[in-house]
């Protein structure tokens, strides 16, 4: 045999070739969306809805039992509303607030005014929050606060993990 023969490669055929491009491409997109859903898991199985974030506490919130966790959320809908603060009117605070940033010659008094009305707005939700949350709490049994307190340590000790990356 010469060295002619032994290096000649024999070519695939055309079919063959489209037909392992379009194999490793239908992998790479099943890998793609395996990794994603691993990935959103965390975020997809949050037990917390937004408006509920919104009052702050949401470690104490979210070790609640899935009753209590869904009283709380009837309370805090029904509670919410009376706040004077909606979204309309958060997103003009906020408009009035990056307009007094770019505002020549800077006024940082009227800056300052618009931290402290969001600070006021925020303890606000905060406080009402902590209310909420403590009606929740003085309503269980010493057992059930014993759960709610094995739950709170576990979703903290989570937490910790996940900012450490492990």
């Amino acid at each position: 045999m010469s060295d002619v023969e032994t290096r000649t490669m024999i070519r695939a055929p055309r079919w063959m070739q489209v037909a392992f491009v379009l194999s490793l491409a239908v992998n790479l997109l099943v890998l793609g969306v395996v990794l994603g859903g691993l990935a959103g898991r965390e975020r997809l199985s949050d037990p917390l809805p937004r408006q509920m974030r919104a009052l702050g506490n949401t470690p104490f919130v979210a070790a609640l039992s899935g009753e209590d966790r869904a009283e709380f959320a009837r309370a805090a809908t029904d509670s919410a509303r009376s706040l004077p603060t909606s979204r309309s009117e958060m997103r003009a605070h906020f408009q009035r607030l990056m307009a007094a940033l770019l505002a020549d010659p800077y006024d940082a008094g009227a800056v300052q005014r618009l931290f402290a009305e969001q600070s006021a707005h925020l303890a606000e939700r905060q406080a009402l929050g902590q209310r909420l949350l403590m009606d929740q709490l003085a309503e269980m049994t010493v057992p059930e606060r014993r759960e709610y307190v094995f739950r709170l340590r576990h979703n903290l000790a989570r937490a910790v993990r996940g900012q450490r990356g492990e």
